[in-house]
C-alpha cells in the first residue's frame, strides 16, 4: 500500500542527470522496519527472538526519526551535500512536488554545511509533467497527421486530438 503526504512511512529522493537521464544518487528514508513489524507479536524474551534480533540489528531499516513531512528535505539535503563532498558535483536544479519548504531547507542546509550561498533553481514536477505531456501529444498529432486509425478516423479533427483536447488533458 502506497501512502502519500505527511503520513508516509517511507520517502524516496533521487537525483537524475538531465542527459542521459541516469540516476546519480538515491536516498531512502524510513520510519519503520518491515521485518520488525513482522516479528512484533513474538515473545521478545524468547531465545529465538533474541537470536533473530541480534542478526537483524545490522539490517535495521529505520533511518529517519523526525516527521514524515521532513523526509524530502532531509533526503535532498543529504544527496546535495554528498554530491559536493564525494564527487565534486554541484547540482543546479531542485525538482520537487511543489512544497517550497523542502527547497528552503535544502538551501539552508547547504549554506550551513559549506558556508557559502549556492544558487540553484526550483522546478515543480507538476509543471514539468504538464508541459511534457502537451509537447508529446502535440508531436504525436503532427507525426500521425493523416494516418487512419482503427475505425477509419484520423488522429486529429472534430472529437479527436485537437489543441483544445490537449489543453484539457494537460490540465
Amino acid at each position: 500500500m502506497t501512502e502519500r503526504g505527511h503520513t508516509s512511512r517511507i520517502g524516496v529522493v533521487f537525483v537524475m542527470a538531465i542527459r542521459p537521464g541516469k540516476v546519480l544518487d538515491c536516498v531512502i528514508k524510513s520510519l519503520r522496519c518491515h521485518e520488525c513489524r513482522c516479528y512484533e507479536k513474538d515473545n521478545k524474551s524468547s531465545p529465538e527472538y533474541q537470536r533473530w534480533y541480534q542478526n537483524h540489528k545490522q539490517h535495521f531499516e529505520i533511518n529517519h526519526y523526525s516527521s514524515s513531512g521532513e523526509m524530502e528535505a532531509i533526503g535532498a539535503s543529504e544527496s546535495f551535500l554528498r554530491s559536493i563532498e564525494t564527487r565534486g558535483l554541484q547540482y543546479t536544479q531542485f525538482v520537487g512536488d511543489g512544497d517550497s519548504s523542502s527547497f528552503r531547507k535544502v538551501k539552508v542546509a547547504l549554506e550551513r554545511k559549506i558556508g557559502i550561498y549556492i544558487q540553484f533553481r526550483k522546478k515543480n514536477v507538476q509543471d514539468m509533467y504538464r508541459r511534457g505531456l502537451a509537447q508529446h501529444l502535440g508531436n504525436t498529432k503532427k507525426e500521425k497527421k493523416g494516418l487512419k486509425l482503427n475505425g477509419g478516423k484520423v488522429v486529429s479533427g472534430k472529437g479527436r486530438l485537437t489543441k483544445v483536447m490537449i489543453y484539457k488533458m494537460q490540465n
